[in-house]
Protein backbone atom coordinates (compact mmCIF):
# COMPACT_ATOMS: atom_id res chain seq x y z
CA UNK A 1 0.00 0.00 0.00
CA UNK A 2 3.07 2.22 -0.27
CA UNK A 3 1.92 4.06 -3.41
CA UNK A 4 -1.56 4.54 -1.96
CA UNK A 5 0.05 6.13 1.11
CA UNK A 6 2.11 8.43 -1.09
CA UNK A 7 -0.95 9.50 -3.09
CA UNK A 8 -2.93 10.08 0.09
CA UNK A 9 -0.03 12.09 1.52
CA UNK A 10 -0.14 14.39 -1.50
CA UNK A 11 -3.90 14.86 -1.15
CA UNK A 12 -3.73 15.60 2.59
CA UNK A 13 -0.90 18.08 2.17
CA UNK A 14 -2.77 19.78 -0.66
CA UNK A 15 -5.90 20.18 1.46
CA UNK A 16 -3.97 21.43 4.48
CA UNK A 17 -2.11 23.98 2.37
CA UNK A 18 -5.38 25.28 0.95
CA UNK A 19 -7.12 25.35 4.32
CA UNK A 20 -8.55 28.77 5.11
CA UNK A 21 -7.75 29.85 8.65
CA UNK A 22 -10.20 32.50 9.72
CA UNK A 23 -9.30 35.55 11.76
CA UNK A 24 -8.87 34.64 15.38
CA UNK A 25 -9.63 37.04 18.22
CA UNK A 26 -8.94 36.39 21.86
CA UNK A 27 -7.89 37.88 25.13
CA UNK A 28 -5.65 36.98 27.98
CA UNK A 29 -5.62 38.18 31.56
CA UNK A 30 -2.15 39.32 32.59
CA UNK A 31 -3.07 40.39 36.19
CA UNK A 32 -2.63 44.07 35.48
CA UNK A 33 -5.31 43.99 32.84
CA UNK A 34 -6.50 42.15 29.74
CA UNK A 35 -4.63 41.93 26.48
CA UNK A 36 -6.89 41.64 23.43
CA UNK A 37 -5.30 40.19 20.36
CA UNK A 38 -6.19 39.30 16.78
CA UNK A 39 -4.41 36.94 14.37
CA UNK A 40 -5.37 37.48 10.74
CA UNK A 41 -4.36 36.75 7.12
CA UNK A 42 -3.15 33.31 8.19
CA UNK A 43 -2.17 30.81 5.57
CA UNK A 44 -0.27 27.53 5.47
CA UNK A 45 2.94 28.06 3.50
CA UNK A 46 4.53 24.68 4.10
CA UNK A 47 3.34 21.21 5.04
CA UNK A 48 5.71 18.35 5.74
CA UNK A 49 4.74 14.81 6.64
CA UNK A 50 5.86 11.23 6.16
CA UNK A 51 3.60 8.88 4.22
CA UNK A 52 0.47 7.99 6.19
CA UNK A 53 0.11 4.54 7.68
CA UNK A 54 -2.86 2.69 6.14
CA UNK A 55 -4.29 -0.34 7.89
CA UNK A 56 -7.33 -2.36 6.90
CA UNK A 57 -9.85 -2.56 9.73
CA UNK A 58 -11.78 -5.79 9.37
CA UNK A 59 -15.50 -5.29 8.89
CA UNK A 60 -15.23 -1.50 8.57
CA UNK A 61 -12.71 -0.07 6.17
CA UNK A 62 -9.33 1.60 6.43
CA UNK A 63 -7.59 3.53 9.19
CA UNK A 64 -5.29 6.38 8.18
CA UNK A 65 -2.67 7.49 10.70
CA UNK A 66 -0.27 10.40 10.27
CA UNK A 67 2.58 11.13 12.66
CA UNK A 68 5.11 13.96 12.84
CA UNK A 69 3.15 16.30 10.61
CA UNK A 70 4.63 19.81 10.58
CA UNK A 71 2.92 23.02 9.45
CA UNK A 72 4.44 26.42 8.76
CA UNK A 73 1.96 29.29 8.92
CA UNK A 74 2.37 33.00 8.35
CA UNK A 75 0.00 35.80 9.27
CA UNK A 76 -0.57 39.28 10.68
CA UNK A 77 -1.04 40.15 14.34
CA UNK A 78 -2.23 43.03 16.41
CA UNK A 79 -2.92 43.59 20.11
CA UNK A 80 -4.64 46.06 22.38
CA UNK A 81 -4.01 46.62 26.08
CA UNK A 82 -6.34 49.20 27.47
CA UNK A 83 -5.76 52.31 25.39
CA UNK A 84 -2.48 50.97 24.00
CA UNK A 85 -2.72 49.65 20.44
CA UNK A 86 -0.05 47.93 18.35
CA UNK A 87 -0.83 49.99 15.29
CA UNK A 88 2.49 49.35 13.63
CA UNK A 89 2.38 46.50 11.06
CA UNK A 90 3.06 43.14 12.72
CA UNK A 91 3.56 39.70 11.26
CA UNK A 92 4.31 36.28 12.66
CA UNK A 93 5.72 32.93 11.63
CA UNK A 94 4.11 29.95 13.29
CA UNK A 95 5.57 26.44 13.30
CA UNK A 96 3.44 23.54 14.52
CA UNK A 97 5.34 20.32 15.20
CA UNK A 98 4.52 16.68 15.89
CA UNK A 99 0.90 16.75 14.77
CA UNK A 100 -0.70 13.32 15.03
CA UNK A 101 -3.85 12.45 13.05
CA UNK A 102 -5.98 9.31 13.20
CA UNK A 103 -8.89 8.78 10.83
CA UNK A 104 -11.14 5.76 10.38
CA UNK A 105 -12.82 5.44 6.99
CA UNK A 106 -15.81 3.22 6.32
CA UNK A 107 -16.22 1.53 2.95
CA UNK A 108 -19.79 0.79 1.92
CA UNK A 109 -22.20 0.21 -0.96
CA UNK A 110 -24.21 3.31 -1.91
CA UNK A 111 -26.75 2.41 -4.60
CA UNK A 112 -24.23 0.24 -6.42
CA UNK A 113 -21.30 2.61 -5.98
CA UNK A 114 -18.39 2.45 -3.58
CA UNK A 115 -18.77 4.96 -0.77
CA UNK A 116 -16.13 6.36 1.62
CA UNK A 117 -17.17 8.13 4.81
CA UNK A 118 -15.26 9.35 7.84
CA UNK A 119 -16.51 7.66 11.01
CA UNK A 120 -13.77 8.89 13.33
CA UNK A 121 -11.13 11.61 13.27
CA UNK A 122 -8.84 12.91 15.98
CA UNK A 123 -5.87 15.24 15.93
CA UNK A 124 -3.27 16.13 18.54
CA UNK A 125 -0.79 18.99 18.29
CA UNK A 126 2.66 18.66 19.83
CA UNK A 127 4.78 21.79 19.97
CA UNK A 128 4.06 25.31 18.80
CA UNK A 129 6.69 27.93 18.12
CA UNK A 130 5.76 31.47 17.15
CA UNK A 131 8.02 34.31 16.09
CA UNK A 132 6.65 37.86 15.94
CA UNK A 133 7.99 40.55 13.65
CA UNK A 134 7.38 44.29 13.52
CA UNK A 135 4.64 46.07 15.38
CA UNK A 136 5.04 46.54 19.12
CA UNK A 137 6.49 43.11 19.68
CA UNK A 138 9.10 44.46 22.13
CA UNK A 139 6.22 45.30 24.49
CA UNK A 140 3.64 42.63 23.72
CA UNK A 141 5.76 39.62 22.84
CA UNK A 142 6.19 38.43 26.46
CA UNK A 143 2.41 38.25 26.79
CA UNK A 144 1.54 36.94 23.34
CA UNK A 145 3.99 34.06 23.72
CA UNK A 146 1.61 32.70 26.34
CA UNK A 147 -1.07 32.33 23.67
CA UNK A 148 0.47 29.14 22.32
CA UNK A 149 -2.14 26.98 24.00
CA UNK A 150 -5.00 28.82 22.30
CA UNK A 151 -3.13 28.79 19.01
CA UNK A 152 -2.53 25.07 19.34
CA UNK A 153 -6.26 24.46 19.90
CA UNK A 154 -7.11 26.66 16.93
CA UNK A 155 -4.85 24.68 14.59
CA UNK A 156 -6.05 21.34 15.97
CA UNK A 157 -9.67 22.27 15.26
CA UNK A 158 -8.82 22.95 11.61
CA UNK A 159 -7.12 19.61 10.90
CA UNK A 160 -10.03 17.14 10.89
CA UNK A 161 -12.22 19.39 8.69
CA UNK A 162 -9.32 19.55 6.21
CA UNK A 163 -9.02 15.76 6.29
CA UNK A 164 -12.78 15.52 5.80
CA UNK A 165 -12.50 17.74 2.72
CA UNK A 166 -9.89 15.40 1.27
CA UNK A 167 -12.16 12.41 1.92
CA UNK A 168 -15.17 14.25 0.50
CA UNK A 169 -13.19 14.89 -2.67
CA UNK A 170 -12.53 11.17 -3.00
CA UNK A 171 -16.19 10.42 -2.27
CA UNK A 172 -17.33 12.87 -4.95
CA UNK A 173 -14.98 11.22 -7.44
CA UNK A 174 -16.42 7.80 -6.58
CA UNK A 175 -19.99 9.05 -6.97
CA UNK A 176 -19.13 10.40 -10.42
CA UNK A 177 -18.13 6.94 -11.60
CA UNK A 178 -21.10 5.63 -13.60
CA UNK A 179 -22.50 2.17 -12.95
CA UNK A 180 -24.01 2.07 -16.44
CA UNK A 181 -21.59 2.89 -19.22
CA UNK A 182 -22.41 3.32 -22.90
CA UNK A 183 -19.78 1.36 -24.79
CA UNK A 184 -20.84 2.11 -28.36
CA UNK A 185 -23.99 2.37 -30.46
CA UNK A 186 -24.81 -1.28 -29.80
CA UNK A 187 -24.08 -2.18 -26.18
CA UNK A 188 -23.72 -0.79 -22.67
CA UNK A 189 -21.94 -2.10 -19.58
CA UNK A 190 -23.50 -2.39 -16.13
CA UNK A 191 -21.06 -2.59 -13.19
CA UNK A 192 -22.96 -2.03 -9.91
CA UNK A 193 -21.72 -3.36 -6.59
CA UNK A 194 -23.74 -6.33 -5.37
CA UNK A 195 -22.84 -5.84 -1.70
CA UNK A 196 -20.75 -3.75 0.65
CA UNK A 197 -16.99 -4.29 0.44
CA UNK A 198 -15.65 -7.28 2.34
CA UNK A 199 -12.80 -5.89 4.45
CA UNK A 200 -10.23 -8.20 6.02
CA UNK A 201 -7.05 -7.37 7.90
CA UNK A 202 -5.02 -7.42 4.66
CA UNK A 203 -7.33 -6.32 1.83
CA UNK A 204 -10.82 -5.38 0.77
CA UNK A 205 -12.87 -7.02 -1.98
CA UNK A 206 -15.57 -5.58 -4.23
CA UNK A 207 -18.17 -7.88 -5.74
CA UNK A 208 -19.46 -6.34 -8.95
CA UNK A 209 -22.09 -7.67 -11.31
CA UNK A 210 -20.40 -6.91 -14.60
CA UNK A 211 -22.74 -7.48 -17.51
CA UNK A 212 -23.14 -6.11 -21.01
CA UNK A 213 -26.57 -5.34 -22.45
CA UNK A 214 -27.94 -4.61 -25.87
CA UNK A 215 -28.99 -0.97 -25.98
CA UNK A 216 -31.83 -1.67 -28.43
CA UNK A 217 -33.19 -4.84 -26.81
CA UNK A 218 -31.72 -5.40 -23.33
CA UNK A 219 -32.32 -8.87 -21.93
CA UNK A 220 -30.63 -11.47 -19.77
CA UNK A 221 -28.50 -14.04 -21.65
CA UNK A 222 -29.44 -17.75 -21.70
CA UNK A 223 -26.52 -18.55 -19.39
CA UNK A 224 -25.68 -17.56 -15.84
CA UNK A 225 -22.60 -16.40 -13.97
CA UNK A 226 -20.55 -18.82 -11.91
CA UNK A 227 -18.90 -18.04 -8.59
CA UNK A 228 -15.12 -17.79 -8.65
CA UNK A 229 -12.40 -16.84 -6.18
CA UNK A 230 -9.50 -14.58 -7.11
CA UNK A 231 -6.19 -15.60 -5.52
CA UNK A 232 -4.75 -12.98 -3.17
CA UNK A 233 -1.70 -11.24 -4.66
CA UNK A 234 0.28 -9.77 -1.78
CA UNK A 235 2.79 -7.88 -3.91
CA UNK A 236 0.23 -5.95 -5.97
CA UNK A 237 -1.99 -3.02 -5.04
CA UNK A 238 -4.97 -4.10 -7.13
CA UNK A 239 -6.43 -7.36 -8.42
CA UNK A 240 -9.20 -7.26 -11.02
CA UNK A 241 -10.89 -10.40 -12.34
CA UNK A 242 -13.55 -11.00 -14.96
CA UNK A 243 -15.44 -14.23 -15.47
CA UNK A 244 -16.46 -15.90 -18.70
CA UNK A 245 -19.94 -14.53 -18.04
CA UNK A 246 -18.81 -10.92 -18.51
CA UNK A 247 -17.17 -11.59 -21.86
CA UNK A 248 -19.97 -13.84 -23.08
CA UNK A 249 -22.61 -11.30 -22.06
CA UNK A 250 -20.88 -8.86 -24.42
CA UNK A 251 -21.12 -11.38 -27.25
CA UNK A 252 -24.80 -11.97 -26.45
CA UNK A 253 -25.46 -8.21 -26.33
CA UNK A 254 -23.81 -7.69 -29.73
CA UNK A 255 -25.82 -10.60 -31.14
CA UNK A 256 -29.09 -9.19 -29.75
CA UNK A 257 -28.26 -5.79 -31.24
CA UNK A 258 -27.75 -7.25 -34.70
CA UNK A 259 -24.13 -6.18 -34.73
CA UNK A 260 -22.60 -9.60 -35.42
CA UNK A 261 -23.27 -9.60 -39.14
CA UNK A 262 -21.64 -8.22 -42.22
CA UNK A 263 -22.41 -8.09 -45.93
CA UNK A 264 -19.35 -9.16 -47.90
CA UNK A 265 -18.91 -8.14 -51.52
CA UNK A 266 -16.12 -9.08 -53.88
CA UNK A 267 -14.45 -5.67 -53.71
CA UNK A 268 -13.87 -6.26 -49.98
CA UNK A 269 -11.79 -9.39 -50.62
CA UNK A 270 -8.04 -8.91 -51.16
CA UNK A 271 -6.85 -9.77 -54.64
CA UNK A 272 -4.43 -12.30 -53.15
CA UNK A 273 -7.24 -14.52 -51.84
CA UNK A 274 -7.63 -17.94 -53.38
CA UNK A 275 -11.19 -17.38 -54.48
CA UNK A 276 -13.41 -14.43 -55.25
CA UNK A 277 -17.14 -13.91 -55.07
CA UNK A 278 -18.38 -14.81 -58.52
CA UNK A 279 -20.27 -17.76 -59.92
CA UNK A 280 -17.44 -18.64 -62.29
CA UNK A 281 -14.97 -19.43 -59.52
CA UNK A 282 -17.54 -20.95 -57.16
CA UNK A 283 -18.72 -23.03 -60.09
CA UNK A 284 -15.57 -25.14 -59.67
CA UNK A 285 -17.05 -26.39 -56.37
CA UNK A 286 -20.75 -26.06 -57.21
CA UNK A 287 -21.15 -26.99 -60.91
CA UNK A 288 -24.82 -25.93 -61.17
CA UNK A 289 -23.88 -22.32 -60.45
CA UNK A 290 -22.21 -21.94 -63.85
CA UNK A 291 -25.33 -23.24 -65.56
CA UNK A 292 -27.99 -21.38 -63.56
CA UNK A 293 -26.21 -18.07 -63.02
CA UNK A 294 -23.22 -17.77 -65.36
CA UNK A 295 -20.66 -14.98 -64.93
CA UNK A 296 -22.41 -13.21 -62.08
CA UNK A 297 -21.00 -11.61 -59.01
CA UNK A 298 -21.95 -12.96 -55.61
CA UNK A 299 -22.61 -11.47 -52.19
CA UNK A 300 -22.44 -13.07 -48.74
CA UNK A 301 -24.32 -12.20 -45.57
CA UNK A 302 -22.12 -13.58 -42.77
CA UNK A 303 -23.65 -13.58 -39.30
CA UNK A 304 -23.43 -15.28 -35.94
CA UNK A 305 -26.26 -17.80 -35.74
CA UNK A 306 -25.84 -18.19 -31.98
CA UNK A 307 -23.87 -16.42 -29.27
CA UNK A 308 -20.11 -16.87 -29.69
CA UNK A 309 -18.84 -18.27 -26.39
CA UNK A 310 -15.51 -17.76 -24.65
CA UNK A 311 -14.12 -20.21 -22.13
CA UNK A 312 -11.08 -19.77 -19.92
CA UNK A 313 -8.85 -22.55 -18.68
CA UNK A 314 -5.34 -22.53 -17.27
CA UNK A 315 -3.41 -20.17 -19.56
CA UNK A 316 -5.76 -20.72 -22.51
CA UNK A 317 -8.68 -18.85 -24.08
CA UNK A 318 -11.04 -20.92 -26.26
CA UNK A 319 -13.66 -19.36 -28.52
CA UNK A 320 -16.55 -21.20 -30.15
CA UNK A 321 -18.21 -19.35 -33.02
CA UNK A 322 -21.45 -20.71 -34.54
CA UNK A 323 -22.15 -18.77 -37.72
CA UNK A 324 -23.94 -18.91 -41.02
CA UNK A 325 -23.23 -17.51 -44.47
CA UNK A 326 -26.05 -16.74 -46.90
CA UNK A 327 -24.82 -16.60 -50.51
CA UNK A 328 -26.66 -14.68 -53.21
CA UNK A 329 -26.07 -13.96 -56.87
CA UNK A 330 -26.11 -10.30 -57.90
CA UNK A 331 -28.10 -9.52 -61.07
CA UNK A 332 -26.99 -6.69 -63.34
CA UNK A 333 -29.71 -4.46 -61.84
CA UNK A 334 -28.42 -5.16 -58.32
CA UNK A 335 -31.19 -7.57 -57.36
CA UNK A 336 -30.09 -10.41 -55.10
CA UNK A 337 -30.99 -13.99 -55.94
CA UNK A 338 -30.74 -16.35 -52.93
CA UNK A 339 -28.50 -19.33 -53.64
CA UNK A 340 -27.67 -21.30 -50.50
CA UNK A 341 -26.76 -21.07 -46.82
CA UNK A 342 -23.68 -22.59 -45.29
CA UNK A 343 -23.61 -23.28 -41.55
CA UNK A 344 -20.18 -22.61 -40.08
CA UNK A 345 -18.89 -24.01 -36.82
CA UNK A 346 -15.51 -22.60 -35.87
CA UNK A 347 -13.37 -22.92 -32.78
CA UNK A 348 -10.22 -21.01 -31.94
CA UNK A 349 -7.66 -21.22 -29.20
CA UNK A 350 -5.31 -18.54 -27.97
CA UNK A 351 -3.54 -16.83 -25.16
CA UNK A 352 -3.07 -13.33 -23.82
CA UNK A 353 -0.43 -11.52 -21.83
CA UNK A 354 0.55 -8.06 -20.67
CA UNK A 355 3.77 -6.44 -21.79
CA UNK A 356 3.28 -2.71 -21.94
CA UNK A 357 -0.03 -3.37 -23.69
CA UNK A 358 -2.52 -6.21 -23.59
CA UNK A 359 -1.40 -8.61 -26.33
CA UNK A 360 -2.43 -12.02 -27.59
CA UNK A 361 -2.35 -14.64 -30.33
CA UNK A 362 -4.92 -17.12 -31.66
CA UNK A 363 -4.97 -20.19 -33.84
CA UNK A 364 -7.68 -22.18 -35.62
CA UNK A 365 -8.66 -25.40 -33.87
CA UNK A 366 -11.49 -26.53 -36.08
CA UNK A 367 -13.69 -25.30 -38.93
CA UNK A 368 -16.70 -27.22 -40.21
CA UNK A 369 -19.03 -26.33 -43.09
CA UNK A 370 -22.40 -27.92 -43.68
CA UNK A 371 -25.09 -27.08 -46.19
CA UNK A 372 -27.94 -25.51 -44.24
CA UNK A 373 -30.32 -24.83 -47.11
CA UNK A 374 -30.11 -24.47 -50.88
CA UNK A 375 -32.19 -23.03 -53.74
CA UNK A 376 -29.91 -24.61 -56.35
CA UNK A 377 -29.86 -28.22 -55.13
CA UNK A 378 -27.45 -30.22 -52.99
CA UNK A 379 -23.68 -30.10 -53.30
CA UNK A 380 -20.70 -31.25 -51.28
CA UNK A 381 -18.95 -28.78 -49.00
CA UNK A 382 -15.69 -30.68 -48.32
CA UNK A 383 -13.56 -28.73 -50.76
CA UNK A 384 -15.04 -25.38 -49.70
CA UNK A 385 -14.37 -26.29 -46.09
CA UNK A 386 -10.72 -27.06 -46.79
CA UNK A 387 -10.32 -23.86 -48.80
CA UNK A 388 -11.88 -21.68 -46.08
CA UNK A 389 -9.65 -23.29 -43.45
CA UNK A 390 -6.60 -22.45 -45.56
CA UNK A 391 -7.82 -18.88 -46.04
CA UNK A 392 -8.38 -18.52 -42.30
CA UNK A 393 -4.93 -19.84 -41.42
CA UNK A 394 -2.99 -18.03 -44.15
CA UNK A 395 -4.86 -14.76 -44.48
CA UNK A 396 -7.31 -13.94 -41.70
CA UNK A 397 -5.49 -15.11 -38.55
CA UNK A 398 -2.12 -13.55 -39.47
CA UNK A 399 -3.79 -10.14 -39.73
CA UNK A 400 -5.62 -10.70 -36.46
CA UNK A 401 -2.44 -11.81 -34.72
CA UNK A 402 -0.55 -8.80 -36.07
CA UNK A 403 -3.12 -6.52 -34.44
CA UNK A 404 -3.06 -8.54 -31.21
CA UNK A 405 0.75 -8.52 -31.17
CA UNK A 406 0.75 -4.72 -31.26
CA UNK A 407 -1.72 -4.92 -28.42
CA UNK A 408 -4.18 -2.58 -26.79
CA UNK A 409 -3.49 -0.03 -24.04
CA UNK A 410 -4.55 -1.07 -20.57
CA UNK A 411 -7.64 0.70 -19.26
CA UNK A 412 -7.03 3.67 -17.00
CA UNK A 413 -8.76 4.92 -13.90
CA UNK A 414 -9.58 8.59 -13.51
CA UNK A 415 -6.24 10.28 -12.92
CA UNK A 416 -4.37 7.00 -12.51
CA UNK A 417 -2.68 4.41 -14.68
CA UNK A 418 -1.87 0.74 -14.25
CA UNK A 419 1.79 -0.33 -13.99
CA UNK A 420 3.69 -3.58 -13.32
CA UNK A 421 0.65 -5.51 -14.52
CA UNK A 422 0.40 -9.29 -14.83
CA UNK A 423 -2.32 -11.32 -16.55
CA UNK A 424 -3.46 -14.69 -15.22
CA UNK A 425 -5.90 -16.99 -17.04
CA UNK A 426 -7.54 -19.58 -14.80
CA UNK A 427 -10.51 -21.91 -15.04
CA UNK A 428 -13.56 -19.74 -15.60
CA UNK A 429 -11.98 -16.31 -15.23
CA UNK A 430 -9.11 -14.04 -16.17
CA UNK A 431 -7.37 -11.78 -13.63
CA UNK A 432 -5.07 -8.78 -13.79
CA UNK A 433 -2.73 -8.05 -10.88
CA UNK A 434 -1.34 -4.55 -11.01
CA UNK A 435 0.00 -1.52 -9.20
CA UNK A 436 -1.61 1.90 -9.60
CA UNK A 437 0.27 5.13 -10.26
CA UNK A 438 -0.90 8.73 -10.13
CA UNK A 439 -0.71 10.03 -13.71
CA UNK A 440 0.42 13.51 -12.61
CA UNK A 441 2.78 12.89 -9.71
CA UNK A 442 4.09 9.46 -10.75
CA UNK A 443 3.44 8.18 -7.22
Amino acid sequence: MCSVSQMLSVQIQSKLKSTEISEYRGKRDIKIGTVHYVLSNMRVVECSMPDPSLVFVEGTGVSVEVSQLTLAITGKWATQFGIIHANLPGSFDLAVYNIHIYTLLQLADDAGRLSITTVQCSANVGDVNIQFHGGARFFFKPFVSGFSGQISDMIREKICPAIQQAINGSEETLQEIPVNITVDQYISLSIPLTSSPAVTHQSFELDIKGEFYSRSSPSEPPFSASVFDVPYAENYMLSVAASEFLVNSAAYAFLSSGALQINITDDMIPKSFLIHLNTSQFGAFIPQLRTLYPNMEMQVLLYASETPLFSFSSGVIDIHVPAAAKFSAVKPDGTLVPLFRLDVDGSFSGSARIDQNLTGAFQLKNLTLTLGSSEIGDFKTDTLEQMMAVMAVESVLPKLDAALKAGFPLPTLKGFRLINSQLLIKNGFVAIFTDVQDSLTGL
